[in-house]
């Protein structure tokens, strides 16, 4: 079996000018910070799947229709909520809904799981394992100074189908296959 997602890989540029608020974000205790190279744009997390399925998920993905588009990374915020925070995230606008929507359709019979919530476009940036009154003070001051903040624009012109191994010292992101857009 092989644990894999559908995604967005943030450029090369972007992700190292956000290294610096990785770095921040990692520094409060309770928050594990997301290495720089994973950044990136989940579109649809398939689980685990037969090595026989690779290549029908390839070709489903390859139906995808959708022009390149510009996205803008900005702002930092948190899921489920700034009261019980999991998840740290930078936002993402741009077409990523109606890439997702295609996504989905694209591997519509394929018994995956359909999303339950409505999509929102982000990268993960952050988890939180715990915080205690010092690191969500923490936490609130770094979601003030960067909560508005711009990182940079790209333009999306690719999607991957990606293997994630995971490991005691993180997730190991693969390359499967890229969909040119």
């Amino acid at each position: 079996m092989i644990r894999t997602f559908v995604a967005v890989d943030i450029p090369e540029d972007l992700r190292k000018g956000i290294e610096r608020i990785l770095s921040e974000l990692g520094s409060i205790k309770g928050i594990k910070a997301v290495h720089s190279s994973n950044v990136h744009v989940t579109l649809k997390f398939l689980g685990d799947v037969k090595q026989s399925q690779i290549p029908v998920i390839i070709e489903k993905l390859e139906t995808v229709e959708l022009s390149p588009f510009m996205c803008t990374m900005e702002k930092v915020g948190v899921f489920p909520s700034s009261s019980k925070p999991r998840v740290i995230w930078l936002g993402l606008e741009g077409q990523f809904n109606n890439l997702h929507l295609q996504v989905e359709n694209a591997l519509d019979g394929m018994r995956f799981k359909k999303d339950n919530r409505e999509y929102t476009s982000h990268a993960t940036i952050g988890r939180v394992k715990f915080l205690k009154g010092e690191e969500k003070e923490g936490l609130r001051r770094f979601l003030q100074e960067y909560g508005d903040e711009h990182f940079g624009e790209f333009e999306v012109s690719s999607f991957k189908l990606k293997k994630s191994t995971l490991t005691p010292k993180g997730p190991i992101y693969e390359t499967l296959h890229e969909v040119l857009l």
